[in-house]
C-alpha cells in the first residue's frame, strides 16, 4: 500500500522531475567554457533526461488503470445488455410471425395479445394478456400460438384478460391421436411440461412421435389443434389402456405473443352435455 502511494506520488510529480533534471543540466552547461567538454556534456544531458523520460513514462499509472477498468466494465455490461435486447427482438419477431401464419392456415379469427406476465412451476398455472373485453375478448376463447393450443380465456376486464393455461390441475382437454384418430383426455398431473393421455384402449398402436390435437367430441375448444407430441407409451397394469405422456408443442415459459381465437364454446351444446354427459347419470 504504502509503495503505491510512493508510485502515485511520482507519477504526479514526474513532469517537475523532467523540469528539474532540465534546469540542473543548463546550469551545468553555463559553467562550462570549453566547446569540445560543452558538447558532450550536452549529449549526456540529453541522453540522461531521455532515459529519465522513459524510465518515468514506463511506470503504470494505477489510478489511470483503475478508470480504464471501470470504463471497460461499463463498455462490457452496455453490449452484453444490447446482444440480449437484440436476442430478445429476434425472439420476439419471429413469434409474430408465426402468429400471422395463424391466419392463413385457420378458420377462425383472432385477436393478437402480448402476455404480460405468467405463473409456472404451480398447481394452476395462469397468463395475463394486454387485450380485454374492449378488444372482444370473452371468457373461455381459445388461445393459441403458432406451435398449438397453450390455454382459454378464464377472466376478463376491459383491457386485460387471465388466461388459464394447460399446466393446470383444473383442466381436462378432449383429444384425439392423429394417424389412428383414438381419443382421449389429456391431463396435467403436476410435472413441468408433460401431461398424461388417458382411456387410449391398448389394443390401438400408439408410438412415440405421435402428434395429439383437440377433439371434435368437445365443444370448449375447435378440432385439430395440436396439443403435444407423444413421448412415452406404457401399458397399465391391471387395465386394457395405455398410460401415455405427452409433451406441450410450446413451452409455456419463453411465451410472449398468443393468438385468442374467436370461438366461444356453444351455450346449448354446453348445458347439454353438463346435463347427460355428466359422472354420476
Amino acid at each position: 500500500m504504502r509503495l503505491q502511494r510512493v508510485v502515485v506520488l511520482v507519477l504526479r510529480i514526474r513532469s517537475y522531475i523532467v523540469l528539474t533534471a532540465l534546469l540542473l543540466a543548463s546550469l551545468a552547461l553555463m559553467q562550462v567554457d570549453d566547446a569540445a567538454s560543452l558538447r558532450g556534456l550536452r549529449a549526456l544531458a540529453v541522453v540522461g533526461i531521455g532515459v529519465v523520460q522513459k524510465l518515468l513514462g514506463g511506470i503504470p499509472n494505477p489510478w489511470l488503470l483503475h478508470r480504464e477498468n471501470e470504463l471497460l466494465h461499463r463498455l462490457n455490461v452496455e453490449l452484453l445488455l444490447e446482444v440480449s435486447r437484440l436476442r430478445r427482438m429476434q425472439a420476439e419477431n419471429e413469434q409474430l410471425r408465426q402468429l400471422l401464419g395463424i391466419r392463413a392456415e385457420s378458420p377462425y379469427e383472432f385477436i393478437a395479445a402480448e402476455v404480460l406476465g405468467l405463473t409456472v412451476g404451480q398447481l394452476r398455472n395462469y397468463a395475463i394478456l394486454n387485450r380485454g373485453a374492449a378488444d372482444g375478448l370473452q371468457i373461455g376463447m381459445p388461445v393459441v400460438t403458432a406451435a398449438g393450443l397453450v390455454g382459454r380465456i378464464r377472466e376478463v376486464s376491459a383491457h386485460y384478460a387471465v388466461v388459464e393455461l394447460l399446466e393446470n390441475r383444473d383442466v381436462r382437454v378432449a383429444v384425439r391421436l392423429e394417424g389412428s384418430g383414438a381419443e382421449g383426455i389429456l391431463v396435467w398431473e403436476g410435472s413441468v411440461g408433460q401431461f398424461a393421455l388417458h382411456y387410449i384402449p391398448s389394443s390401438i398402436p400408439v408410438q412415440a412421435g405421435q402428434l395429439v390435437v383437440t377433439s371434435a367430441s368437445s365443444d370448449r375448444f375447435p378440432p385439430g389443434i395440436p396439443v403435444g407430441v407423444v413421448q412415452r407409451v406404457d401399458r397399465e397394469a391391471g387395465s386394457g389402456f395405455y398410460r401415455i405422456l405427452v409433451t406441450p408443442r410450446e413451452p409455456y415459459q419463453t411465451l410472449r405473443y398468443v393468438a385468442v381465437l374467436r370461438h366461444v364454446p356453444h351455450p346449448e351444446r354446453r348445458l347439454l352435455e353438463q346435463r347427460y354427459l355428466s359422472p354420476g347419470r
